[in-house]
Formats: structure tokens, C-alpha cells, sequence
């Protein structure tokens, strides 16, 4: 689980700025916590994890600490969310994994369970990540790690013109950043003891249509 001393993700920052406090808000691909927490310190929040142990265990420790949460087991692709709920979603790593046609339906998924006009801060794989092209090609611009811990997980990675190409017709990006994820947010996000890694994710906002 994560622990108060870890950061949450910079678009969690911006989500949590831009948001009024009694909007609600999502946060797909929950983890260890991290963003679930800096979310509900301010916000009413949801977390949503496509692995049930996980989620169960983050929602206790959570609770454990005062916060008020629910954290839901579930796939991204079938959100047990209603229509139009929240006023912000926040998605950190959770859509890096998948075939295009799989992130796509998650990202209709958020559309459904977000209130036009509304923000979903998220980030995505870029072409230029040093993993691009190892492993087994599944399709164009997805490979599954031949080693590690996400052996066989399909990754998908996009290019500058692919991140409103995905997220459309849906969203209106309104910005798309290409950064250092290491340099950014710290090596929690891959495991404690790698080396610098040169991965490369696009940190996306876009916008509800």
C-alpha cells in the first residue's frame, strides 16, 4: 500500500486544483493508493481496481486513516459507475496496458461515467519509451514484456498524433506533454532499486465533449 510520505502523481495536483470541492472524482487504476488518498483528503472519491485484492486493501487502509472512500474491483472496460457521476477522472499508468481496442473501450468508459465539460487528466505510453518494440508484437504500437513482472501485459504506446486520435470523438485534449516519467514522479512508479530508465509517458488533459 502506499504510504503517506509518497507523493501523488503532478496531474492529480492539477485535477485536485481545478475541481471544485464538492465535485467528485475518479480515479481509474487505483494501485497501491497513492492518488486515491490526495483525492479524498479534499474531494469525495472513488477508486476503481481491476484487481480485487488489491482494491479490497487499499479501501481498509484508506478507511483506516479517516478518508472516506470506496474503491471498487472491477475492469476498466465495465465500470459499475452510473452515467454522468463525476466532475474529474484521473488515470495514472492504469491505460498504458491493454490492445488499442481495450483502452479505447475504458476510455468510452470514462466518458460515460463523466459529466460534460468535466476534466480526465491521464497518461499514456509514448513511442518514444526505450521499451517500444521489445517483447512480442500483438498489434501495431502494442508489445507484451517477454520477461518481468508484466510478462505477456500488452502495452500500448502512441505518438504525438495518436493522443487525441485515442481519445476521440469524446474528449478535446487540451494538452499533451511528453515527459521523463523517472525524472518526474520518482522511481516508485516502476519498482525501488531500477535503473534510470528512460521511459517516456504522455501526460494528457482533455476535456469531456
Amino acid at each position: 500500500m502506499a504510504t503517506a510520505h509518497e507523493p501523488p502523481h503532478p496531474l492529480a495536483e492539477r485535477l485536485v486544483a481545478l475541481v471544485e470541492p464538492h465535485g467528485e472524482l475518479l480515479d481509474l487504476g487505483t494501485g497501491g493508493g497513492r492518488n486515491l488518498r490526495f483525492l479524498a483528503a479534499t474531494h469525495d472519491a472513488v477508486g476503481v481496481d481491476d484487481d480485487g485484492d488489491r482494491a479490497r486493501g487499499v479501501e481498509a487502509a484508506l478507511r483506516a486513516e479517516g478518508l472516506s472512500v470506496e474503491v471498487h474491483a472491477a475492469s476498466y472496460t465495465q465500470l459499475p459507475l452510473g452515467r454522468a457521476r463525476f466532475a474529474g477522472v484521473l488515470s495514472t499508468h492504469a491505460l498504458l496496458h491493454g490492445t488499442r481496442s481495450k483502452v479505447r473501450l475504458a476510455i468510452a468508459e470514462v466518458a460515460r461515467v463523466l459529466k460534460h465539460g468535466a476534466p480526465f487528466f491521464l497518461t499514456l505510453a509514448s513511442v518514444g519509451d526505450e521499451r517500444y518494440g521489445e517483447g512480442t508484437m500483438i498489434e501495431m504500437d502494442v508489445f507484451a514484456p517477454s520477461s518481468g513482472e508484466e510478462e505477456g501485459v500488452p502495452h500500448l504506446y502512441v505518438d504525438a498524433a495518436g493522443v487525441p486520435e485515442l481519445l476521440g470523438p469524446q474528449f478535446t485534449v487540451e494538452s499533451q506533454r511528453q515527459v521523463d516519467v523517472d525524472a518526474l514522479v520518482g522511481r516508485w512508479a516502476h519498482g525501488q532499486g531500477a535503473a534510470p530508465s528512460g521511459r517516456r509517458h504522455w501526460l494528457v488533459q482533455a476535456r469531456r465533449r
